[in-house]
């Protein structure tokens, strides 16, 4: 979208779709080989057993912390999604807002209980 959002305003710029399309690809493989550039370059300053030892410190999750999460997301995204698209559309945002809310409370409790 934003390649072609480009060719849009180079047309409305009068640039020419040829040289506005070579400019477009030069400069994605120079994006693209910089990006690689610099994955290696952190990648290889990373000391990964260090990375995995901190998931030593997640808390343990058993089906009680996954089922509800999956049965609710069920409902919600498939069932009333398909035969209540109105309510859905309209109320989806909310429950996303309630759901985030109830952990940033759940996690404030936890911290200070």
């Amino acid at each position: 979208m934003i390649f072609t959002s480009d060719f849009k305003l180079g047309h409305y710029m009068k640039v020419p779709p040829r040289p506005m399309f070579w400019a477009q690809v030069v400069s994605t493989a120079i994006a693209g080989l910089v990006q690689l550039g610099v994955q290696e370059w952190v990648f290889s300053n990373i000391d990964f057993p260090l990375i995995f030892a901190g998931l030593g410190l997640l808390p343990p999750a058993n089906a009680s912390n996954f089922v509800p999460w999956a049965i609710l997301g069920f409902i919600f995204q498939f069932i009333i999604r398909r035969r209540f698209f109105p309510f859905w559309a309209k109320y989806n945002y909310v429950l996303s807002a309630a759901l985030d809310a109830g952990t940033a409370v759940g996690v404030i409790l936890v911290y200070f209980w």
